[in-house]
């Protein structure tokens, strides 16, 4: 039944307000179970919601503390137990087993052991030195407290810390519960131990009168537990939340819609109502309900998106699901049966459309370009590990936005067919000249989304045009296809566009090789330290201390100013006669003179005249500031020069990663860049891996100060900073694979977004495209299922072999390298019977000059495994390792004599191979240790693994893709004899002669077929014996209604004729009046059973159909005009539109006229009846309804109402209606009613017009 409210507006409201409570009754029994799965709906988004603000207050708030304390607490109890166990089973004897000078080696099981439980174990002698240790992660140098279980706090961290004291040992077992480090960056960030799995942040107190303290197991206090409100969140959380959330949104979006649907008819009022409530959730969600976690979090933060119109990604994401869903509510009104198109406005809406699909084509682009343009979120497909999960929230923002675009598209899918070709035609041009004003407007030349709706118009048609033969998983393949490559497009086009605004900044920066900022500190600072009194007496002090000095300007003046840690400083107090040696030349020049020099070649006087600036043509800022003291005592008269070098760090290999915060690199910007610079056409510094030419190119100049041009693979963006300076910065540009990788990564989210969209049963928007699961889809799924499966495979096998590959590949390296070094090492030093008597700067120039050779970090340890000396002081001076030589290299090395020792070390999370070797002199005497750090292919790996990676997705999107396609036709030719066997299925009917199935071919196909004529065979000859029993069930029924009806006018008949016998018998004086009534009765009853012969011969035999083409108009007005003299008798008809019928006239006039007839005969007495005839166009149907508001038909009648011989009045046969049914099924057509006592009843005939 449809809803009142798209009836024409020439109705009688009253009527059809009644129609629709007659409606609501008639479905009140089916409500129930909806009603039910609609709740769920509603249960399931509070559950969700309060399960999202459950984790976020857990998160967040006080909430979690009680649990973290105590998981905290038990956890600290664990490790204790860890330490007990490896002190009495693996260190029963420590004293007895420890020999070789003091040296101990632990056996591997136990620094197996505790490396697993991350317990580190030292022995420390009775002078405190450290003689043996699992491994070189750190050292700790606490006092030695033999007892119970204690805490230790230092600058790298807090420790849980037990030692065992022996006759001569001590055994110390360390946790490290907290880690503290002076710089954060992605490999090190200060919180607690991992193992933990705890992100909410927390300070440690030592203070017993703080609450939340912790305790060892002998219930000794250990330290107090502060937990804070902000934390650390892990994208685990966040994504959690989010999905929770979103989860939370979605069903309560789902809840509402429906239940406004079943609660509200008014189709207008309903679609309002789910408008409403739509907006008023989001804005709930996104204002109100929103967790704290989630507003804290990226995805609600205006520093990774934000535009004009969204405040932030999540507003974004939110604000397109609430438009998703407003489409689809509206899409639900457009698709109610009631709903039609009059056919002159079809082609008004058609055209309309088509200025929709612009508007939300160019809205879709503006999203792509605002999510590029407008945020820090990182949308370079080239590889996986670029891929956040913030890019993949964008990306399905795309997707929704798509899907809005599809749902409007679908919605004038059925428009095309009854619109013509021509008008099509008319449609795409009149989209093509609105995009051609655009795009000139817009003055980009893009004319992308010009050709992707001529594409996808083509397209439509030609599915319009075979659409009997494409499924709708075809036709959304189809779509997501060219949306993935249109948006793969705007992705490849406008990333390339916001690369080089980013370049061009980064060029001019570089040209300017200047700091303002660094260069207005310096001015404030220098005033101040100018006026330092303190400074200014350590100068006047006679035992005057140099390092001292630079230690306190460094300290007091630059290391607390953020800006300046991203440079490094050298800093050096000069007198008129300090000599500087100068290594590794070993040249000696006077201090003064050698500043003055590099003032002289390279130094530019800045607005300060304290402060110069340094070109040195390595594209790196470098400062030199210069103070001088006077120290006028009367027994000293002399001038100090400070000079401060003040130089931006450089990114190098090694260790520098793990040194350097991550937030002042200077290098970050132009990591993926090669930079050179030409000053008079000649090159004079370089920096990258492009190989530029010592003469600048001619291809590279142009009139433009800033100009781009691509050479070998290569774009260039050329900088002419004057007619003598040219800087060239120049970027890879990315081969076809790294263009397809958009392409790969949409169409597979975009994938699993509509898979997602069709899965859901309230959603039918999709599924009118005919989606349906059968052999033919299920192949194709099964097939690309087999396709993934492969995939996945294949790449955790390919992936496996190449970390294996690449593992040995290193190591032989590394090898290599190790004894490329040693043998240069003895070379140099191998008549030295001890390195700690070699001169220390010698011994350090060598390690700078062979770590430059050789490209690495060297560190050198003695015979006990201490450092001895290092390229890179800073790692051990900031504890980020302790300077204890990793002891399974130094038991393999020195005890059992291995010639190099490889392992994996790491420092927070950046892990990295570290070999060991042995020094040996011109005796083959040990005399040291070296150690090469190697992080060389590191990088490189990750490079090939993610380009290997999207090589193998793209392969196989476009597999699928293939696969898809050849399935198509493959399905078809596979199902076909499956579909003919269903055709002939669906034919097969009882009483009409049924066709076998000639087959000859596949085995299995012939079997069912053979199956099937037999049956049709078996069916035949039921069917005969079962028309047989019916005709003589129907002809005794008949005879015995027969006999029935014919025996009610006989007896009355009887009795009136034996009365006036005996009335003649008696001779009455009356008996002549008596004659008359007595004809009267008789010719009465005769009339009856003329009227009984006449029905029954009717529905028995009734007369051939003359099928012909009819006005129904006319019909229907001449069934009415009959009744229009009837008093208390009003009958409106409404015609939606002119309508001819091939139906026989007489016979509906007939059905008309019984139906007239039926609502007059119940009518209410003393109320005016009104009967209500409405003729409804609806697609490829004509709806007639007649409503009337009669006394209706009571609910224990209405089953029997169309059978035979069944009425509710004291006249009729009962054959009327029985009559009116058979006539509207011989015509193709249905017939129904609905109807409620007192209030009326609602005849639905509903016929095809085809």
């Amino acid at each position: 039944m449809k809803d009142w409210l798209l009836l024409p507006k020439t109705h009688n409201y009253a009527t059809v307000l009644f129609y629709d409570i007659i409606m609501e009754s008639s479905h009140k029994q089916s409500f129930s179970k909806p009603l039910l799965s609609i709740w769920i709906l509603g249960v399931l988004s509070v559950v969700f919601y309060f399960l999202s603000l459950l984790i976020s207050n857990f998160q967040t708030g006080d909430f979690g503390n009680n649990y973290l304390q105590i998981k905290l607490q038990n956890h600290i109890e664990e490790v204790e137990n860890n330490m007990d166990f490896i002190v009495h089973n693996y260190l029963p004897n420590i004293d007895s087993s420890i020999i070789d000078n003091k040296q101990y080696y632990f056996s591997k099981d136990l620094m197996d052991y505790a490396n697993a439980n991350n317990i580190h174990v030292f022995v420390v002698d009775s002078e405190s030195e450290t003689i043996a240790w699992t491994d070189n992660n750190f050292e700790i140098k606490a006092p030695i407290n033999n007892g119970e279980t204690f805490f230790y706090e230092n600058p790298i961290g807090s420790f849980i810390v037990k030692d065992v004291v022996s006759k001569k040992y001590t055994i110390r077992c360390v946790y490290r519960l907290f880690s503290s480090y002076a710089v954060s960056n992605e490999y090190l960030k200060s919180g607690l131990n991992p193992n933990l799995d705890i992100s909410k942040q927390l300070e440690l107190i030592n203070d017993k009168s703080k609450e939340n303290a912790l305790v060892n197991l002998s219930g000794d206090y250990l330290v107090s537990v502060i937990w804070k409100s902000n934390i650390l969140i892990s994208l685990k959380t966040i994504g959690g939340i989010f999905i929770v959330y979103i989860l939370s949104f979605l069903f309560l979006i789902s809840f509402a819609s429906q239940l406004i649907s079943i609660f509200i008819k008014n189709n207008i009022y309903s679609l309002l109502g789910k408008i409403f409530s739509i907006l008023i959730i989001v804005f709930l969600y996104l204002n109100i309900l929103l967790p704290d976690l989630l507003y804290e979090s990226p995805i609600f933060s205006s520093f990774s998106f934000a535009s004009s119109f969204f405040d932030n990604l999540g507003v974004l994401f939110f604000y397109l699901l609430g438009a998703l869903f407003i489409v689809f509510s509206i899409d639900y009104f457009f698709r109610s049966e009631e709903f039609s198109i009059k056919k002159k406005w079809e082609v008004v809406l058609y055209f309309g459309s088509i200025i929709v699909f612009v508007l939300l084509l160019h809205f879709i682009k503006a999203i792509v370009s605002d999510l590029i343009f407008n945020s820090t979120i990182s949308f370079n497909f080239s590889s996986i590990y670029n891929i956040s999960y913030l890019a993949i929230i964008g990306i399905l923002s795309i997707g929704v936005s798509i899907a809005i675009f599809l749902t409007v598209f679908v919605n004038t899918h059925k428009l095309l067919l009854s619109i013509k070709l021509s008008q099509h035609l008319i449609g795409i041009l009149l989209f093509s000249i609105i995009e051609y004003f655009i795009v000139l407007y817009r003055g980009d030349n893009d004319y992308s989304i010009l050709l992707f709706f001529v594409l996808l118009s083509i397209v439509n048609i030609i599915i319009v045009n075979i659409r009997t033969s494409v499924g709708g998983n075809t036709v959304i393949t189809v779509f997501l296809l060219m949306f993935s490559i249109l948006i793969a497009f705007w992705f490849n086009t406008l990333n390339v566009e916001n690369e080089r605004i980013k370049r061009k900044a980064i060029i001019q920066t570089l040209a300017v090789n200047q700091d303002p900022q660094a260069e207005f500190l310096f001015t404030q600072i220098s005033k101040k330290i100018y006026a330092d009194e303190k400074l200014i007496a350590m100068f006047a002090n006679q035992n005057i201390e140099f390092d001292s000095l630079t230690n306190y300007i460094e300290n007091k003046y630059f290391e607390n100013k953020e800006h300046f840690k991203k440079y490094d400083f050298q800093t050096t107090v000069c007198t008129k006669d300090l000599q500087l040696l100068i290594s590794p030349q070993n040249i000696e020049i006077n201090c003064d003179t050698f500043f003055y020099k590099n003032l002289i070649s390279f130094g530019k006087l800045t607005d300060n005249k304290n402060l110069y600036r340094l070109d040195y043509g390595s594209g790196q800022i470098n400062y030199l500031g210069v103070f001088r003291f006077y120290n006028n005592t009367e027994n000293l008269n002399q001038v100090f020069t400070v000079y401060m070098e003040i130089n931006s760090k450089l990114k190098r290999k090694g260790f520098t990663r793990v040194l350097r915060a991550k937030e002042y690199d200077p290098f970050v910007k132009i990591s993926k860049y090669s930079l050179a610079k030409y000053e008079n056409d000649i090159m004079v510094e370089k920096y990258g891996n492009y190989t530029f030419p010592e003469h600048i190119p001619k291809d590279f100049i142009s009139d433009k100060d800033l100009s781009f041009t691509t050479v070998k693979n290569y774009n260039h963006l050329v900088y002419k900073l004057n007619d003598d300076v040219v800087f060239v910065l120049s970027l890879q540009e990315q081969p076809m694979l790294g263009q397809l990788a958009p392409f790969s990564y949409l169409f597979i989210l975009l994938g699993i977004l509509f898979t997602v969209l069709l899965s859901f049963n309230s959603i039918n928007t999709f599924r009118r495209l005919n989606v349906k699961w059968n052999f033919g889809k299920r192949l194709q799924i099964i097939m690309v299922v087999i396709i993934l499966s492969s995939f996945a495979i294949i790449s955790v096998i390919t992936l496996l072999y190449i970390n294996d590959l690449d593992s040995s590949k290193n190591r032989n390296q590394l090898t290599d390298l190790s004894l490329a070094l040693q043998i240069e090492f003895e070379h140099k030093l191998s008549g030295e019977s001890d390195l700690t008597k070699v001169d220390p700067d010698y011994l350090q120039s060598l390690l700078y000059k062979f770590g430059k050779v050789f490209d690495t970090d060297i560190n050198i340890y003695q015979l006990d495994g201490k450092l001895l000396m290092s390229t890179r002081y800073e790692i051990f001076d900031r504890n980020l390792m302790s300077e204890l030589m990793n002891p399974k290299a130094l038991k393999d090395l020195k005890h059992d004599h291995q010639s190099i020792y490889i392992d994996r070390e790491n420092i927070g999370s950046l892990k990295f191979s570290s070999a060991y070797m042995a020094f040996h002199n011109s005796n083959d005497e040990i005399i040291a240790f070296i150690n090469l750090p190697y992080f060389a292919r590191e990088e490189v790996l990750k490079s090939e693994i993610s380009t290997l990676l999207m090589a193998l997705m793209n392969v196989y999107v476009l597999i699928v893709v293939i696969a898809i396609l050849i399935i198509l036709f493959v399905s078809k030719y596979i199902s076909q004899p499956l579909h003919m066997l269903k055709e002939k299925f669906q034919m097969v009917s009882i009483g009409n002669e049924n066709s076998k199935i000639k087959w000859t071919g596949i085995e299995e196909i012939e079997t069912l077929v053979v199956e099937y004529n037999r049956m049709i065979d078996a069916l035949a000859l039921s069917s005969e014996r079962l028309a047989k029993s019916e005709r003589e069930t129907a002809w005794r029924e008949m005879a015995k209604q027969v006999a029935h009806e014919i025996k009610n006018p006989l007896t009355p008949m009887k009795l009136s004729v034996q009365y006036m016998i005996h009335s003649y018998d008696e001779n009455r004086s009356d008996n002549k009046e008596r004659l008359q009534a007595l004809s009267n009765t008789l010719i009465e009853q005769i009339d009856n059973l003329t009227d009984i012969a006449t029905a029954f011969s009717d529905f028995a035999d009734m007369p051939k159909s003359t099928m012909e083409i009819n006005n129904l108009e006319s019909i229907i007005n001449t069934a009415v005009d009959i009744y229009k003299d009837y008093s208390d008798v009003i009958i409106n008809v409404n015609f939606d539109e002119d309508v001819n019928l091939y139906i026989d006239k007489n016979q509906w006039i007939r059905v008309f006229n019984n139906l007239i007839k039926n609502s007059i005969q119940a009518a209410i007495a003393n109320r005016e009846l009104i009967i209500d005839i409405n003729v409804i166009v609806a697609e490829n149907n004509v709806v007639i309804t007649f409503a009337d508001n009669g006394h209706g038909i009571e609910s224990d009648m209405r089953h029997k109402i169309f059978v035979p011989n069944f009425t509710t009045k004291t006249k009729g046969s009962g054959l009327g209606l029985a009559m009116v049914r058979n006539i509207v099924s011989n015509s193709n057509g249905e017939i129904d009613f609905v109807s409620e006592p007192e209030k009326g009843t609602v005849f639905t005939i509903k016929i095809s017009n085809g």
